[in-house]
Order: structure tokens, then sequence, then C-alpha cells
């Protein structure tokens, strides 16, 4: 059964809505805890209150709300003063400061404590600026000891004299510029920029007319592409001066003359070279041994340049074994018997045995030049005689 007293929510009149309401914002004021927000509180009940006239006793609960509102107001200005004083007195750094001056903010709308917060929060702001201004120094002074640091470092390390050194090579001082980059040893692309300091002095160099000092320079330039060609150029030009029995340096190696023809010259490494197989396998003779495949395989792309070996001619030929039969050439060699006889006054003292160009023969023994200077035989299967490589340069 229903409760007679019971009232639905739309049997209740618009008076009494609003005086529940303006009730319930005077009792949550107690729950507020900053006291503009209970101010507020207290005049909008009073507002609801008003709006009701004679209602209740909605007068008295106005007056009494505007009362309590003032009591607050004065109450809650003089609490944030006396607080923003207290923070400002134990400040110590920005934050704390920045704390005060938000509470001396508050109280700016009360004619009793206006001037005094703006003094307050001009002291406050000073206090800031005071410590920001030292926090700056500070890490100015942080910074400038690390600048200083690093540059000592920077000065004491190979950056330093790489960076250095590309100053002076922009500038064209080369030889002051390899000097900078010898105490950078180590540091990326300094190898890459002397060997472009030496190409630019050797130019210099040879634009004198002075080709041998040039040659030395352009030699040092190593992978230059134009420092290359420009040595294979001179190495040519030196080569078709040179005389028989000469020595001269072609590629990484030192070359003896050994004969001369109209376009031509005919070489042998000077020095005895290392000790190498003749073949693996099997005595195929020299087309298809293994000491032909080694000379004119790494050998050659190991010291000469790409223009070197441009100038460089076929010593000899032979029919591939590879099914197609056809005859392929080759640019390094070694002497034959019949060759070695005809230079033999050119090439004394031996001192090492090397070995000589054979043709295929029934065995495991190959031609080669003894220790004495005499011909002779030796195991072509195993490391018992040097290589003295021969090749044919062209000089026109």
């Amino acid at each position: 059964m229903a409760n007679k007293y019971y009232k639905k929510e739309d049997d209740i009149s618009n008076e009494e809505k609003k005086y529940r309401e303006a009730s319930e914002l005077v009792a949550s004021v107690e729950c507020v805890l900053r006291f503009e927000w209970r101010v507020k509180s207290l005049e909008d009940a009073a507002k609801i209150f008003r709006s009701i006239g004679e209602y209740k006793d909605a007068k008295e609960q106005a007056e009494l709300c505007e009362k309590k509102a003032k009591e607050a107001l004065f109450k809650g200005y003089d609490e944030v003063y006396q607080r923003a004083l207290l923070k400002q007195e134990k400040a110590e750094n920005k934050s704390d400061y920045l704390d005060a001056v938000s509470d001396f903010k508050r109280v700016l709308k009360s004619e009793r404590y206006e001037t005094d917060a703006k003094e307050h929060i001009s002291v406050c702001r000073k206090a800031i600026l005071r410590i920001e201004t030292k926090a700056a120094w500070k890490k100015r002074g942080i910074a400038f000891c690390v600048l200083c640091i690093l540059l000592i470092l920077f000065y004491k390390s190979p950056a330093y004299s790489f960076v250095r050194g590309y100053m002076l090579q922009v500038q064209g001082k080369y030889h002051t510029a390899l000097k900078r980059y010898q105490n950078a040893a180590g540091f990326p692309l300094t190898d890459r920029q002397c060997q472009k300091c030496y190409l630019e002095i050797g130019k210099k160099t040879l634009a004198k007319g002075k080709k041998k000092k040039a040659l030395r320079e352009l030699r040092k330039a190593g992978a230059e592409k134009e420092a290359q060609e420009l040595v294979a150029g001179l190495e040519k030009e030196f080569l078709k001066e040179a005389e028989t029995g000469q020595i001269l340096r072609f590629g990484m190696l030192r070359w003896k003359v050994l004969k001369k023809e109209a376009g031509s010259v005919f070489l042998i490494c000077q020095k005895k070279g290392t000790k190498h197989l003749y073949y693996k396998k099997e005595n195929a003779g020299f087309y298809q041994s293994h000491i032909r495949k080694w000379l004119n395989g790494s050998y050659k792309k190991a010291r000469f340049s790409s223009y070197e070996r441009a100038l460089m001619a076929e010593t000899g030929s032979g029919v591939s074994n590879d099914g197609q039969k056809k005859i392929r050439t080759y640019q390094v060699s070694l002497l034959s018997e019949e060759e070695y006889l005809m230079y033999k006054n050119l090439l004394q003292p031996v001192k090492h045995p090397f070995w000589l160009k054979d043709e295929r023969r029934a065995g495991n023994m190959i031609r080669c030049v003894q220790a004495d200077g005499e011909t002779g035989e030796a195991d072509g299967a195993e490391k018992v005689c040097f290589v003295r490589p021969v090749i044919c340069v062209k000089t026109e």
C-alpha cells in the first residue's frame, strides 16, 4: 500500500524544488576547500532563496547565506594572505616563490590586501629572477667547462689535426697539410685526403717539368684515378727512353729491361719474388698451370693499376680446356729456357732458383734456373723455386 505522505516528484511545486536546491548548496559548502568556491556556493544559494520570495523561511535563509558568504570571503582572504606570507618567508627555490605568488594573486580583489599583495608579488618575482639568473649562469658555467674540456680533447685528438690539415689543403698548402694529416693517422678519410694532396703536389711538380720527382709524388696518391693515369703515362715515357739492362719501376715492382723493340720493351722482375707452385694436380704445360693463372689473376691486379695493365702487351697464348677450345692470351709470363740463355748475361748473378716457362711433358719435373745460374729441373708440385715474371710494355 502506497505511503499516503509520499509525494511524487511531479507533485512538488517549483518553489519547493528551488528551496531544496538552495538547501543542498548550503549543505555542500562544508566540503569545499577553496574559499572562493564556498563564497560562490553561498551566493548562488542566496540568489535561489531570493527568487522564491516569501516561501517558507527563504528570506531568512537568503540573508543567512549572504552573511556567511561575507564572513567566508573575509576569513578566506585573511587565511590565504597569511599562508602566502609564510610561503614567501620559507621559500628556497623558484617553485616555492611561484606558489606564494599564486596565493598573493588570490587576494588581489580584496581592498584590504590588494596593495600589500602587489608589493609581495613584486618581491617574489625579483627573487625568482635572481634564482633564474643564478641557475642560468650556473648552466653557462657548466656548459663553458664542458666546452673547454671538449676543445682540449679535440685539440689533442686526431680530429683536430685532420680539420687543420683539411683547411690547409683547401688553401693549397699541401705540404703543410700533409704534416697535419700525419698527426691524424687512423682518423677516417685521412689517407684519402693525403692521396689528394700528393696528387696536387705531383701535378704542380709535373707542370714545372720535373718528371721524376712528379712520378714519386704521384705514386703516393695511391688509388686516385687521375694519379694512376699520370703515373702510367710517365712510366711509359721513362721506359721508352730506357736502355737495355737499366732498372726501372713499373707498377709496384722494379724491373730490368731485357730487350727494346720499336714500340715496346721486354722486362723481367728484378726481385726474386716468392716461392710458388708451378702446378697443383698435374703437369699440363704453362698455359694450364697454376702459376700462369695466378700471375695473370690476383698477382697482376694487385701490382698494376688499370692504366698500367692497359699498357701491357700479350706475352703468349694458349688453348682453353673449358670445352670451347678458344685461344686465349695472357700478359704476365715467365722466361722460356731459350730466352733465359739469350739474356743470361743480363741476369747474373742469379743467387736464387726460379721457374722457367715449360711445355707439357711426362712426369713432375719443370725446367728452372738453378742457384748457380745454370738451367735444370725441379718438381713443379713443390715450392722449391721462386717466381720472376716477365712482361712486355707498349711504349707507342
